[in-house]
């Protein structure tokens, strides 16, 4: 009996611990988390979306041609025979790489038009173990050669459990003997995606790479099937730091595995799915009307590097308080864009002015942002690093990186007509040109709104700040005061 139990005892005793080795080894194998936007409404609607690497022919990434130069080396030992080194330094598999040559002196063709030949030995060196060989033969003098390896997965940030290929194409020179010259050029093969199911339609995502490896420089794909054949299906690309595009559907990545096997997407407005005939329509503006809800937006705050939208304003403003636009280019001295063309979108007023006009005399709350198509660099770096300048600056491109960070002294030829980019203005059916304002009380409706303010800027501003001083308080305050009132508080 006593035996019986001693048996059960250890039986659970067992039991329990291959229960905590499991739980142990689980939690060794938690996800890490890369985040990208913290700071997002919990309201948002998220899709996640599990990505897997597979092997195919399609390029997973592909890096730019170097040059390199060769070095004279005295190698001892097995390496004696070769006199010169060419360093193509670590690799995206964290690895170095370095090729030894020399002539080959001890073969010769009978023909003359003969490529001249060289011995070649390619090194690998990691971090913890000594310098391997991975090929070594001969190989002609200016003609590539494709050399097929083989990398781990958990160093270039892919979700895979064999290794990944990798093509290695070099080329080797004698531009100047005895020394040689290389141009280099490493591809992977493999496709990183996945697709996840909503409650009405497949969403798609895939991963590549194009000259560098680093997650925010990876480029995300979209695609969106609806499962009702009335819907239009969508896609996009973009990098996936930036806000991407689908139809009238603004989202972006708002965390990502550091192995990239799952992302999580963030809606931040408009839907996923849309019907064909609206998605025609996708280009048209939503013209702003005074008395009704300004339309929805999303833009990069250039400042503070993060998402800024139209419910972050009115809510950092209150129900009392006020939203002012101001669509304009700040004052500089750096030529436009375009050689020949004016500046018809800098300010007449420097942006301290602005701020002046705007919030005098004011004991409401008066959040103040501007909409830029470009910024000097001198005026952000000098003025407002490390600053509150206390007001926001944000891109007026849905895609920031379009912003033209300009520099005193730097002239732009002109290459033709501009490529046309979706911005703010475009939505709004705002003029590209010139400069407009726009009041926005704390309830989110447009009170004013002027397309033509730039050779009245001041003037302009002096209106708003009127305006917002008539602007009566919200029902709800006047009900709590009132109320207030009624009991003698």
């Amino acid at each position: 009996m006593q035996s019986q139990k001693l048996s059960t005892l250890l039986c659970a005793a067992l039991f329990m611990f291959l229960f905590a080795a499991s739980q142990s080894q689980v939690r060794g194998q938690e996800k890490q988390w890369i985040v990208l936007h913290d700071n997002l409404s919990q309201e948002f609607e998220r899709v996640t979306i599990p990505l897997k690497f597979k092997a195919s022919s399609s390029s997973f990434y592909s890096g730019s041609t170097q040059k390199f130069k060769s070095k004279k080396i005295a190698e001892s030992g097995e390496n004696a025979k070769y006199t010169e080194r060419l360093d193509f330094g670590t690799l995206v598999d964290g690895n170095e790489y370095s090729v030894l040559v020399a002539d080959a002196d001890d073969l010769s063709f009978v023909s003359e038009n003969s490529s001249r030949l060289c011995k070649v030995k390619l090194l690998r060196t990691s971090q913890k173990e000594e310098a391997a060989t991975l090929r070594e033969g001969y190989l002609f003098l200016q003609k590539d050669v494709s050399i097929k390896l083989k990398v781990c997965p958990k160093e270039i940030g892919i979700p895979s459990t064999e290794p990944v290929p990798l093509t290695f194409r070099m080329t080797i020179y004698s531009s100047r003997p005895p020394a040689y010259d290389a141009s280099l050029r490493i591809s992977l093969t493999g496709a990183l995606s996945g697709s996840t199911a909503t409650d009405n339609a497949l969403v798609g995502a895939s991963i590549t790479c194009k000259n560098s490896l680093e997650l925010t420089d990876r480029y995300l794909n979209l695609s969106v099937k609806p499962y009702d054949d009335r819907m239009s299906p969508l896609t996009t690309a973009g990098k996936i730091p930036d806000m991407l595009t689908l139809g009238s559907a603004k989202l972006v990545v708002e965390k990502i595995t550091a192995d990239c096997s799952e992302v999580v997407l963030a809606l931040l407005h408009g839907d996923l799915v849309q019907e064909k005939a609206k998605t025609k329509e996708k280009g048209q503006a939503q013209t702003p009307e005074v008395g009704k809800p300004f339309p929805a937006f999303a833009r990069v705050d250039l400042l503070n590097r993060c998402l800024l939208t139209l419910d972050d304003l009115t809510k950092e403003a209150g129900s009392d308080g006020c939203v002012a636009l101001v669509f304009g280019d700040f004052k500089s001295n750096i030529p436009p864009q375009y050689s020949g063309m004016p500046q018809v979108r800098k300010l007449s007023l420097d942006e301290a002015m602005i701020c002046e006009i705007l919030k005098k005399d004011l004991q409401k709350s008066v959040i103040v942002a501007f909409a830029c198509q470009e910024l000097p660099l001198s005026v952000l770096y000098e003025k407002w690093l490390g600053a509150d300048p206390g007001f926001y600056v944000f891109s007026d491109f849905s895609n920031p990186l379009k912003v033209q960070f300009g520099v005193p002294g730097m002239q732009r030829p002109y290459y033709g007509r501009p490529v046309r980019d979706e911005t703010l203005r475009g939505q709004l059916a705002l003029p590209e040109t010139g400069v407009a304002t726009a009041l926005i009380n704390g309830q989110g409706d447009l009170v004013y709104l002027n397309t033509e303010a730039g050779t009245e800027l001041a003037g302009s501003l002096v209106h708003i700040n009127k305006l917002i001083g008539q602007e009566k308080p919200s029902d709800k305050q006047d009900s709590c005061r009132a109320a207030c009132d009624a009991t003698g508080k």
